[in-house]
């Protein structure tokens, strides 16, 4: 039987046929193209060198819960800027949108550092004279920001406490780093870069001041991919550069994903008026289709603390939010540019590096690509409840020996155009645009920016080229808009006047009236209405009180913008005066952004309902208590003169408005801003002055009704609509007394 002999024959085969098979599929998978949907990075000189052999015994990173932050490894010296990152050949940027869900080609771990390159060295500098605007420190977790420190910019007057616009915090076992890298995803597998910062774990590695390096192993302990990342800050700036890329020594092409966090909530500060000012901005272009220019914009996006964290979830912790994309940002086809948080008067703001105009493009590419959607974090424990941002990448394929340039910038510094326009690239990706003149809320369509922004400006313009003084330039500012809105003043109180005078002058006749029909309404209204029509007295006089209200919106962009503008913080008034003569013991006016703290109490106070509107008492204000006197010296000259017709109702309605404007006004007011306090009190004294100089003319004018060729067209309009609508209510009213009155009804 042959039998025996052919089993001889598959023995041979069997292995031979697998052993065709598996060395076939491996060499596919070896040269197989880049997967669909991903970009491909350029092939550019070989990696950098592997580091240094791990220590025995050191594990993969495996961060622990209750570890708490080694950002005290600080030192004590200046660190120098460093230079650029040596120029490599360019290297594509990662497209929005993930792809096809990539097939592992082969494992990759972290390898952990035995040299961590020493204490953390620090980048710039808090001494005045070394030219640097911030001093910033690093921390082990993520390659992270331990602290972003202001050198020329202070918590107090005293110049204690220098201003602090990002730091990391911990809570029950939680972490906040801004910019820390949280993981990267490499084909499947997620590697947490958010080391513990313990000897035994730390991934990151420091080369230099700012500068760090993490390396992912293969399966055979070769270097796969390697994650540098290098701060630079130059002196003069407010923006730090974070040049971060991936490289690969990989022999395949590799899926990859790079999650890191990004900035943390600003400091609350003594929250007054309008509590808490921490938002979140989003910058943003429209279609290229809609928009060739890409012009950046955000007025879509104002969102608060409050309404971003939202309550928490049943139990105690907050679920996860993604802030982009959102509903608005898809249905207009939106294109993220930059993501913002801000406070009263600092900023936070990520952005991409400024970039040229693609091929064929005269417009450059101002999408921010390494980021395809932004979550929020809140700190567990703590009761200002900080959050932080964490940006997702796109994924991309990374080919073998290529690098991916995943580099941002960060902007933290004040909220003032100024500032931000002098950093390069600002202007074009609009970072400017994350000032606003606005307290949000229901009245923030009453804050009409480009008023806000042209007040601003011209207040500037005077304290640049002509004054040298905000508090100046503020009563200045203020005077220039009462002569501006001058002539409506005075033709709304002359309208006001005669409206006033009319009325005195047929009140005798409306109460003959009254007493005669007191017990037929309808009648009564008949009567009325003829009178006035004989008198030629028409109720659109009082629409001469309607250009003060078409005012208001000035008045409360002026005050807005006098609110948030961060050239006022820390200004003393008038020159410093009252600090000279006191050698710099008295606080009063020394600073045009908080109260005039004319007797410090040394101590806050919190008074129910009040403190939740004003903040905290901490002095004896006195602007605002001067402010009520001249308020009720203002009645004297703005309150309309009290008609005969008048009820006592109406009369004792008039006289509790007048106490609650001289009494209740300067309450809410006590602790407003020192300049927002000059602002109101030169108004009103000007609106004193402008209103006497009315009444001193008025004479001269004929108050009684001008024959209807010297009305404007618009107010003989208005009054024929008001006279229509009148007949037709009272014959609405007819014909409903009326039918009360047939027989069945």
């Amino acid at each position: 039987m042959p039998q025996p002999e052919r089993t001889s024959i598959l023995r041979v085969l069997v292995p031979l046929l697998i052993v065709v098979v598996v060395g076939g599929l491996v060499a596919v998978s070896m040269l197989r193209p880049p997967r669909q949907g991903r970009q491909a990075v350029r092939p550019v000189a070989p990696a950098p060198a592997a580091p240094a052999p791990v220590a025995p015994g050191a594990t993969p990173l495996d961060p622990a819960p209750g570890s708490a932050p080694a950002g005290a490894e600080r030192s004590t010296p200046d660190a120098a800027a460093p230079g650029p990152i040596p120029p490599t050949q360019p290297a594509a940027r990662p497209t929005i949108g993930p792809g096809p869900t990539p097939v592992p080609v082969y494992s990759v771990r972290l390898w952990p550092v035995a040299d961590a390159g020493g204490p953390l060295e620090r980048l710039g500098s808090l001494d005045p004279g070394s030219g640097y605007q911030m001093e910033v420190r690093f921390s082990p977790f993520g390659a992270g920001i331990e602290s972003i420190t202001l050198t020329n910019h202070y918590v107090d007057l005293e110049k204690t406490r220098h201003e602090v616009v990002q730091e990391a915090r911990a809570s029950a076992g939680r972490f906040q780093v801004p910019l820390a890298v949280s993981r990267l995803t490499v084909e499947n597998q997620t590697l947490e870069l958010f080391s513990s910062g313990s000897d035994a774990t730390r991934v990151w590695r420091q080369l230099g001041p700012g500068h760090f390096e993490a390396t992912l192993l293969d399966e055979a302990g070769n270097p796969a991919v390697t994650i540098t990342r290098r701060y630079t800050l130059s002196p003069g700036s407010f923006q730090i550069r974070v040049e971060q890329r991936v490289a690969s020594t990989a022999a395949v092409p590799l899926a990859v994903a790079f999650t890191q966090f990004g900035p943390v909530d600003l400091p609350v500060g003594v929250a007054r008026y309008g509590g808490d000012m921490r938002r979140v901005r989003f910058g943003y272009v429209f279609d290229p289709a809609a928009d060739p220019a890409q012009r950046v914009a955000s007025r879509k996006f104002l969102l608060t603390h409050d309404d971003v964290v939202g309550p928490p979830g049943p139990d105690g912790a907050y679920p996860a939010h993604t802030l982009w994309p959102n509903k608005t940002s898809v249905e207009d086809g939106l294109g993220l540019v930059w993501v913002a948080l801000t406070s009263r008067y600092f900023a936070a703001v990520a952005h991409p590096l400024p970039a040229s105009a693609g091929p064929g493009s005269p417009v450059p590419d101002k999408r921010f690509a390494q980021v395809a959607s932004v979550e929020r974090s809140v700190l567990q424990g703590d009761p200002l409840r900080p959050m932080m941002l964490r940006f997702t990448g796109p994924t991309f394929t990374l080919a073998p020996g290529a690098v991916a340039d995943l580099s941002l910038g960060l902007y933290a510094g004040p909220t003032s155009p100024h500032a931000i326009n002098r950093e390069p690239g600002a202007r074009a990706l609009g970072l400017d645009q994350v000032v606003v003149y606005t307290f949000g809320g229901p009245c923030a369509f009453c804050t009409f920016q480009p008023i806000t922004h042209l007040l601003r400006a011209f207040l500037g313009l005077l304290h640049d080229y002509v004054l040298r003084d905000w508090s100046l330039a503020i009563i200045v500012l203020v005077l220039c808009v009462r002569t501006l809105l001058h002539p409506i003043t005075k033709w709304s109180q002359v309208n006001l006047m005669r409206f006033g005078k009319q009325m005195q002058r047929i009140a005798p006749k409306q109460k003959q009236l009254q007493e005669r029909y007191r017990d037929d309404p309808r009648k009564l209204r008949e009567e009325m209405a003829a009178l006035m029509r004989q008198e030629q007295v028409s109720y659109a006089g009082m629409l001469g009180c309607l250009p003060m209200f078409l005012q208001t919106p000035i008045w409360i962009a002026l005050f807005a913008m006098l609110y948030f503008t961060f050239e006022l913080r820390h200004e003393p008034a008038f020159f410093g005066l009252f600090q000279a003569a006191s050698g710099g013991r008295w606080h009063f006016l020394a600073d045009l952004a908080e109260p005039d703290r004319f007797v410090p109490f040394g101590r806050a106070f919190h008074v129910p309902l009040l403190s939740g509107i004003m903040g905290p008492i901490d002095s004896l204000n006195i602007l605002p208590l001067l402010l009520g006197v001249i308020f009720f010296v203002q009645q004297k000259y703005l309150t309309p003169t009290p008609t005969a017709s008048m009820s006592p109702e109406q009369e004792a309605q008039m006289r509790m408005m007048r106490v609650m404007s001289v009494v209740m006004f300067p309450l809410f007011m006590y602790n407003v801003p020192s300049g927002l306090a000059l602002y109101t009190m030169t108004n009103s004294l000007l609106g004193i002055v402008e209103t006497r100089y009315i009444r001193a003319h008025v004479d001269k004018l004929d108050l009684l009704p001008k024959a209807p060729r010297q009305r404007s067209a618009l107010m003989e309009r208005l009054r024929k609509q008001m006279e229509a609508r009148q007949q037709m209510l009272e014959q609405m009213r007819a014909q409903r007394d009326r039918q009360k009155r047939r027989p069945g009804t």
